[in-house]
């Protein structure tokens, strides 16, 4: 499989968090990381029959997706006072490659492949930011 790496740069900035959040969400159903997980093998499989990366693409945007959706419920719990279920960088734009996310997905227990991915983003986050 081809590997196509993009930069996923998160501004962790309330407003914009939250608003991008909603349309993200809007625009697409969250998967879980079981189906999601099937559509990248079955991708690397046959990278040949996704000649333009449309089919990765479009794996990639939900990440992006989980990402930002993570953020903006976190956004929203913070507004009604519960405790943040996220992290967040003190300063600046954090840059992830799709390829670090993704093996980080692929290495999840088979008890997560239920969960969507709007909530594994949000353990990624905790995890790799470290936060407490």
């Amino acid at each position: 499989m081809k590997k196509i790496i993009i930069i996923v740069i998160i501004i962790f900035a309330g407003t914009s968090s939250a608003a991008l959040g909603q349309r993200a969400v809007a625009a697409s159903a969250v998967p879980t990381l079981g189906a999601w997980l099937e559509r990248d093998n079955a991708l690397a499989q046959n990278a040949n029959a996704d000649p333009q990366g449309t089919k990765l693409q479009a794996l990639h945007r939900e990440i992006v997706n989980a990402l930002v959706a993570a953020q903006a419920g976190d956004d929203a719990n913070q507004a009604v006072g519960r405790p943040s279920t996220s992290c967040r960088q003190t300063s600046g734009p954090s840059q992830l490659t799709a390829e670090e996310i993704g093996k980080w997905l692929r290495a999840r227990p088979k008890a997560d492949h239920g969960l969507p991915l709007t909530e594994l983003m949000k353990t990624f986050l905790r995890e790799r930011l470290k936060c407490q």
